[in-house]
C-alpha cells in the first residue's frame, strides 16, 4: 500500500484470443481499466474517446477494456461483432465469471479505474467519460 491508495484486486480474465490473463501480469505499466458492455449506451458513446487515447498513450499505458460478459445480455460473440463493426483497436478482455466486476464492486456501467505501475488505484470515474478526463487520469498514473 502506497500513501493510503487502494491496491487493485487481482483477477483473471480472457483476452481477445481466449488466453487467460491476470491483472497482476499487467502491473509493469500504469493501467486504464474500463468496464463496459454493448447494451450500455454510455459505454458505446465513450468508446471513440478511449480509442483516441489508446492511439496516443497505448505504448506507455495498458488499456484494458473489460467487457462485462455475463453470458446473457452480453456474450463474447456480441462483443466481438460490435468491436469489428467499429474497428476498435484497443485491447479487450472478457470478464466471463464477472470476477473483475466483483473485485472492483462494479454495479453500474461504464466505470473507469486508473491504476499506477505499483498496482494501486489512484482515481476512477463513474459514468460516461471523455478524452480530457481520460487524459487527466493518465497524467495522474504515469
Amino acid at each position: 500500500q502506497e500513501n493510503g491508495l487502494m491496491p487493485a484486486y487481482n483477477f483473471t480474465m480472457q483476452d481477445y484470443n481466449g488466453n487467460i490473463v491476470k491483472l497482476s501480469d499487467m502491473i509493469d505499466k500504469p493501467i486504464v481499466l474500463n468496464f463496459w458492455a454493448t447494451w450500455c449506451p454510455y459505454c458505446v458513446d465513450e468508446m471513440p474517446e478511449f480509442e483516441k487515447m489508446y492511439k496516443k498513450y497505448g505504448d506507455e499505458v495498458h488499456f484494458m477494456m473489460i467487457n462485462s460478459t455475463d453470458g446473457y445480455r452480453e456474450t463474447v460473440d456480441i462483443a466481438k461483432e460490435f468491436l469489428s463493426e467499429y474497428e476498435y483497436t484497443f485491447p479487450v478482455y472478457y470478464d466471463l465469471n464477472l470476477e473483475a466486476n466483483n473485485a472492483f464492486y462494479v454495479n453500474s456501467l461504464p466505470v473507469t479505474f486508473f491504476i499506477n505501475k505499483h498496482g494501486n488505484v489512484v482515481t476512477y470515474t463513474n459514468g460516461r467519460t471523455n478524452s480530457q478526463t481520460i487524459e487527466k487520469g493518465i497524467n495522474l498514473i504515469r
